[in-house]
């Protein structure tokens, strides 16, 4: 599918964070600014411009940068010469696919309890999260302490438990559902952009349910590019948005049987994600 003839420009901001954030800020914004044709494939990256711009160091700059190339969004020449990537559509199609069977062994792999608590935790701020884990699990995510990329989770069996007995509050304050929810009662999550984004949430979450230690590198490689990919706008200027919509995509039925420890519905929702975008 042809490119736009005129990417908008890439978006201008100033950056007021800690130290420890901006590496992970600025590869956002970058990674934004690629997956969105803000700068097109081919086109040279300035370190000094883009520091200016965001009111940063180019220390953060450069580690984005660095991350970008490992990913293949962006290529550094033996001249040091940097680049964005000529990256395509069948890129990401690839990375939702290997994105559905990664998260799929994890589904059948792990007890349904570590599953309920990844689900629970996915897109909570630390203050919600404090509440459905009571303080034993560690927040993960696409943002965390420990790493801006993705936490781990280091709940034990009786915070499991504890978690999965406070069900009925979290679904209060997220939306999830229960083993025992019933299949036709309202989903926030049934629009299909909106179902995507809790896909990924959900995928980001369960990451480190099986991959406790280097799990960011797998959240960075795949969750965080589609993050950008896979919005409303990002789709409907791609000229996918229709097809989302006709798909028949619906994650709360995905999320149902994720609950129950089964990868199978899961599966059938990522392929059918992946058929879309083809």
């Amino acid at each position: 599918m042809p490119r736009p003839a005129s990417p908008p420009a890439p978006v201008k901001t100033r950056l007021n964070l800690s130290v420890d954030l901006l590496g992970d800020q600025v590869y956002s914004l970058l990674m934004d600014d690629i997956v969105l044709d803000r700068y097109a494939p081919g086109e040279r990256l300035n370190l000094d411009a883009i520091a200016l711009q965001l009111g940063v160091s180019r220390t953060p700059v450069r580690e984005a940068i660095r991350r970008l190339a490992d990913e293949g969004f962006v290529q550094i020449s033996r001249n040091s010469r940097t680049q964005v990537a000529d990256w395509n559509d069948s890129d990401m199609q690839e990375r939702i696919r290997a994105l559905g069977l990664l998260v799929g062994s994890i589904i059948d792999r792990a007890p349904k309890e570590r599953i309920a608590v990844a689900v629970r935790l996915a897109g909570l701020g630390p203050g919600e999260r404090a509440r459905v884990d009571h303080g034993t699990t560690e927040p993960t995510g696409i943002r965390s302490d420990r790493d801006p990329a993705l936490g781990t989770v280091d709940a034990s069996e009786e915070s499991a438990q504890a978690a999965q007995a406070s069900g009925q509050a979290a679904h209060t304050h997220t939306h999830t559902h229960t083993h025992d929810h019933d299949p036709g009662a309202d989903c926030a999550h049934r629009d299909p952009f909106a179902g995507l984004a809790r896909f990924l949430d959900v995928c980001a979450e369960l990451f480190p349910v099986a991959y406790p230690r280097g799990s960011g590198t797998f959240a960075r490689g795949l969750v965080v590019p589609l993050r950008a990919y896979l919005t409303r706008s990002a789709l409907d200027r791609r000229g996918f948005g229709s097809a989302i919509r006709g798909s028949g995509l619906d994650w709360c039925a995905a999320e149902r049987e994720l609950l129950r420890g089964r990868s199978s519905v899961f599966l059938g929702y990522t392929e059918r994600l992946h058929r879309s975008l083809d």
